[in-house]
């Protein structure tokens, strides 16, 4: 019965001396590292760990990037759609409106309603 109180003070004493941290593979500044097995495997390739800050600034830009280029793609498709709107307006009598014709107003305003969500959470 006398070693069941020592116990809990004994790794409280070990905690309050840092003496653990080495036992859980970080490093005195915070960063975590490999132990010695894995890092010294023939299969690992020595990747740097990165920071969680640095890894959601990276996953950030490329999201970012993404979105700048489906804006990009989404713009030109409403160009187009426009300008084969207008070729369609210009063929016709004026005084019809063609099914086509409206379904292409219908896409047309789809498209743009995407592409406002889309620059809106952009920034």
């Amino acid at each position: 019965m006398l070693f069941r109180p020592v116990l809990p003070l004994t790794l409280l004493l070990l905690i309050s001396l840092g003496a653990v941290s080495p036992l859980f593979g970080q490093s005195d500044q915070g960063v975590p590292r490999l132990p010695d097995i894995i890092r010294n495997s023939p299969d690992h390739t020595n990747a740097p760990i990165t920071n969680d800050d640095q890894a959601q600034r990276e996953q950030a830009l490329r999201a970012a990037q993404m979105r700048q280029e489906e804006i990009k793609r989404d713009t030109q498709k409403l160009f187009e759609l426009s300008a084969q709107l207008k070729d369609q307006m210009d063929k016709g009598n004026g005084q019809v409106l063609s099914v086509d014709a409206v379904k292409k107003t219908e896409e047309i305003e789809k498209l743009a309603h995407k592409l406002k969500g889309k620059m809106k959470s952009a920034y």
